[in-house]
């Protein structure tokens, strides 16, 4: 699993080609979690997994971690300094 990206995605077909394994992905989630053209081509390749998808309102919450995707509890803790992309928890927090 890459890390949480330095330079952010900026190329369209990058994003492109990962939208054929992940329609949901959108310049929006990209950007939320900082994702880059690796990760994206990553997707594309189909060298590591598509995100989850979780509803947008719904009760759960998406984090990206170094160990991969968590999905947790709307509202719940989530343990700060462990590689998150979520803005509340900014790395070394």
């Amino acid at each position: 699993m890459p890390e949480v990206a330095a330079t952010p995605a900026h190329r369209s077909d990058a994003l492109q080609r990962a939208q054929i394994k992940a329609p949901r992905l959108t310049a929006e989630f990209v950007a939320r979690y900082r994702l880059d053209d690796d990760y994206l081509s990553d997707v594309a390749d189909g060298l590591i997994p598509a995100p989850p998808y979780v509803a947008d309102g719904g009760d759960n919450e998406l984090h990206l971690t170094p160990g991969g995707w968590v999905i947790t509890r709307r509202g719940a803790l989530h343990e700060p300094g462990n590689g998150s992309t979520d803005p509340r928890f900014p790395e070394g927090a």
